[in-house]
Protein backbone atom coordinates (compact mmCIF):
# COMPACT_ATOMS: atom_id res chain seq x y z
CA UNK A 1 0.00 0.00 0.00
CA UNK A 2 0.83 3.37 -0.91
CA UNK A 3 -0.66 6.53 0.08
CA UNK A 4 -1.22 6.73 -3.92
CA UNK A 5 -2.80 3.38 -3.89
CA UNK A 6 -2.06 -0.35 -4.04
CA UNK A 7 1.32 -1.33 -6.33
CA UNK A 8 1.46 -4.86 -7.34
CA UNK A 9 3.24 -7.60 -8.80
CA UNK A 10 3.07 -11.05 -9.36
CA UNK A 11 5.85 -13.07 -11.12
CA UNK A 12 6.72 -16.30 -12.61
CA UNK A 13 9.69 -17.95 -14.30
CA UNK A 14 9.09 -20.56 -17.08
CA UNK A 15 11.77 -21.96 -19.03
CA UNK A 16 13.88 -19.63 -19.82
CA UNK A 17 11.62 -16.60 -19.87
CA UNK A 18 10.59 -14.56 -16.82
CA UNK A 19 6.88 -13.15 -16.96
CA UNK A 20 5.88 -10.23 -14.55
CA UNK A 21 2.59 -8.39 -13.67
CA UNK A 22 2.54 -4.80 -12.26
CA UNK A 23 -0.31 -2.25 -11.22
CA UNK A 24 0.51 1.15 -11.32
CA UNK A 25 -2.23 3.38 -9.32
CA UNK A 26 -3.34 6.17 -10.74
CA UNK A 27 -1.42 9.58 -10.68
CA UNK A 28 1.80 7.73 -10.01
CA UNK A 29 4.97 6.50 -11.74
CA UNK A 30 6.86 3.96 -11.11
CA UNK A 31 10.23 2.36 -11.97
CA UNK A 32 10.25 -1.12 -13.39
CA UNK A 33 13.91 -3.10 -13.15
CA UNK A 34 13.31 -6.42 -15.38
CA UNK A 35 16.54 -8.74 -15.27
CA UNK A 36 16.72 -9.01 -19.02
CA UNK A 37 20.13 -10.00 -21.67
CA UNK A 38 18.56 -6.70 -24.14
CA UNK A 39 16.22 -3.96 -23.91
CA UNK A 40 14.79 -5.92 -27.25
CA UNK A 41 13.76 -8.93 -24.68
CA UNK A 42 11.39 -7.21 -23.08
CA UNK A 43 7.49 -7.21 -23.96
CA UNK A 44 4.21 -5.74 -22.70
CA UNK A 45 1.11 -7.32 -23.50
CA UNK A 46 2.64 -9.48 -26.16
CA UNK A 47 4.43 -6.19 -28.23
CA UNK A 48 8.01 -5.22 -27.50
CA UNK A 49 7.89 -2.77 -24.30
CA UNK A 50 8.96 0.30 -25.77
CA UNK A 51 6.34 0.46 -27.80
CA UNK A 52 3.94 0.53 -24.89
CA UNK A 53 1.71 3.20 -23.77
CA UNK A 54 2.89 4.64 -20.41
CA UNK A 55 5.89 2.91 -21.02
CA UNK A 56 9.74 4.22 -21.31
CA UNK A 57 12.83 2.61 -21.78
CA UNK A 58 15.52 4.39 -19.30
CA UNK A 59 19.00 2.05 -20.13
CA UNK A 60 20.22 -0.85 -19.28
CA UNK A 61 21.69 -1.44 -15.85
CA UNK A 62 24.18 -4.62 -16.51
CA UNK A 63 21.77 -7.43 -17.30
CA UNK A 64 18.89 -5.37 -16.13
CA UNK A 65 16.33 -3.32 -18.53
CA UNK A 66 15.12 -0.25 -16.62
CA UNK A 67 11.82 1.54 -17.95
CA UNK A 68 9.26 4.26 -15.94
CA UNK A 69 5.94 3.36 -15.82
CA UNK A 70 2.69 5.54 -15.58
CA UNK A 71 -0.12 4.29 -14.15
CA UNK A 72 -2.03 1.28 -15.33
CA UNK A 73 -1.44 -2.81 -15.31
CA UNK A 74 0.81 -4.34 -17.33
CA UNK A 75 2.02 -7.85 -18.37
CA UNK A 76 5.96 -7.69 -18.84
CA UNK A 77 7.69 -10.71 -20.27
CA UNK A 78 11.89 -11.04 -20.61
CA UNK A 79 12.09 -13.34 -23.68
CA UNK A 80 16.01 -13.96 -24.11
CA UNK A 81 15.71 -15.06 -27.73
CA UNK A 82 13.89 -11.87 -28.62
CA UNK A 83 16.79 -10.15 -27.11
CA UNK A 84 19.34 -12.01 -29.14
CA UNK A 85 17.08 -11.25 -32.08
CA UNK A 86 16.66 -7.60 -31.36
CA UNK A 87 20.52 -6.70 -30.49
CA UNK A 88 21.34 -8.50 -33.98
CA UNK A 89 18.85 -6.40 -35.38
CA UNK A 90 20.77 -3.02 -33.95
CA UNK A 91 24.21 -4.24 -34.94
CA UNK A 92 23.11 -5.18 -38.69
CA UNK A 93 21.29 -1.39 -38.53
CA UNK A 94 25.30 -0.49 -37.91
CA UNK A 95 26.65 -2.02 -41.29
CA UNK A 96 27.05 1.03 -43.97
CA UNK A 97 30.07 2.64 -45.40
CA UNK A 98 29.19 1.42 -49.48
CA UNK A 99 25.88 1.34 -50.94
CA UNK A 100 26.62 -2.62 -51.86
CA UNK A 101 27.28 -3.20 -48.66
CA UNK A 102 24.19 -1.39 -47.41
CA UNK A 103 22.12 -3.56 -50.09
CA UNK A 104 23.59 -6.99 -48.52
CA UNK A 105 22.80 -5.74 -44.61
CA UNK A 106 19.46 -4.20 -45.61
CA UNK A 107 18.84 -7.75 -46.81
CA UNK A 108 19.86 -9.05 -43.53
CA UNK A 109 17.98 -6.77 -41.78
CA UNK A 110 14.51 -7.93 -43.45
CA UNK A 111 15.83 -11.58 -42.78
CA UNK A 112 15.92 -10.39 -38.75
CA UNK A 113 13.17 -8.72 -39.00
CA UNK A 114 10.80 -11.71 -40.13
CA UNK A 115 12.53 -13.94 -37.12
CA UNK A 116 11.69 -11.51 -34.51
CA UNK A 117 8.01 -10.76 -36.00
CA UNK A 118 7.88 -15.00 -36.09
CA UNK A 119 9.14 -14.96 -32.56
CA UNK A 120 6.65 -12.50 -30.78
CA UNK A 121 3.59 -14.31 -33.04
CA UNK A 122 4.42 -17.66 -31.38
CA UNK A 123 6.02 -19.15 -33.61
CA UNK A 124 9.30 -20.40 -32.86
CA UNK A 125 10.30 -22.63 -35.27
CA UNK A 126 9.51 -20.01 -37.78
CA UNK A 127 11.67 -17.87 -36.23
CA UNK A 128 14.32 -20.32 -35.92
CA UNK A 129 14.51 -20.89 -39.78
CA UNK A 130 14.20 -17.27 -40.77
CA UNK A 131 17.17 -16.83 -38.18
CA UNK A 132 18.83 -19.40 -39.66
CA UNK A 133 18.31 -17.53 -43.12
CA UNK A 134 20.03 -14.66 -41.82
CA UNK A 135 22.83 -16.30 -40.38
CA UNK A 136 23.45 -17.84 -43.97
CA UNK A 137 22.84 -13.98 -45.75
CA UNK A 138 25.25 -12.55 -42.95
CA UNK A 139 28.21 -15.35 -43.73
CA UNK A 140 27.45 -14.30 -47.69
CA UNK A 141 27.97 -10.92 -46.77
CA UNK A 142 31.58 -11.61 -44.76
CA UNK A 143 32.48 -13.98 -48.14
CA UNK A 144 31.50 -10.73 -50.28
CA UNK A 145 33.55 -8.50 -48.05
CA UNK A 146 37.13 -10.87 -47.85
CA UNK A 147 36.05 -10.33 -51.73
CA UNK A 148 35.88 -6.65 -51.63
CA UNK A 149 38.83 -6.45 -49.47
CA UNK A 150 41.39 -8.99 -51.57
CA UNK A 151 40.27 -6.87 -55.03
CA UNK A 152 41.26 -4.08 -52.99
CA UNK A 153 38.02 -2.65 -53.27
CA UNK A 154 37.46 -1.74 -49.21
CA UNK A 155 40.32 -0.87 -47.12
CA UNK A 156 41.26 -3.26 -44.45
CA UNK A 157 40.43 -0.62 -41.32
CA UNK A 158 36.49 -1.04 -43.35
CA UNK A 159 36.78 -4.94 -43.75
CA UNK A 160 37.62 -5.42 -40.22
CA UNK A 161 34.81 -3.50 -38.89
CA UNK A 162 32.34 -4.79 -41.31
CA UNK A 163 33.74 -8.12 -39.61
CA UNK A 164 33.28 -7.41 -36.17
CA UNK A 165 29.94 -6.45 -36.39
CA UNK A 166 28.84 -9.37 -38.47
CA UNK A 167 30.48 -11.50 -35.88
CA UNK A 168 28.12 -10.09 -33.09
CA UNK A 169 25.18 -10.66 -35.35
CA UNK A 170 26.36 -14.19 -35.80
CA UNK A 171 27.10 -14.73 -32.11
CA UNK A 172 23.46 -13.65 -31.60
CA UNK A 173 21.61 -15.42 -34.44
CA UNK A 174 23.50 -18.17 -33.20
CA UNK A 175 22.05 -18.42 -30.06
CA UNK A 176 18.40 -17.47 -30.85
CA UNK A 177 18.41 -19.99 -33.18
CA UNK A 178 19.32 -22.15 -30.49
Amino acid sequence: ETRYGTVRTAWEQTAGALALDVSVPANTTAELRMPASSRWAVTEGGEPAEEAEAVRFVGMDGATAVYELGSDDYEFRADPVLGDLGEARAHAGELAGDARLEAHAARLEREIDRAWSSRLAGRSSRAADEAHRALATAAGIERWVAEQRRRGRIDAATADAVEATLERIERRLSAASA
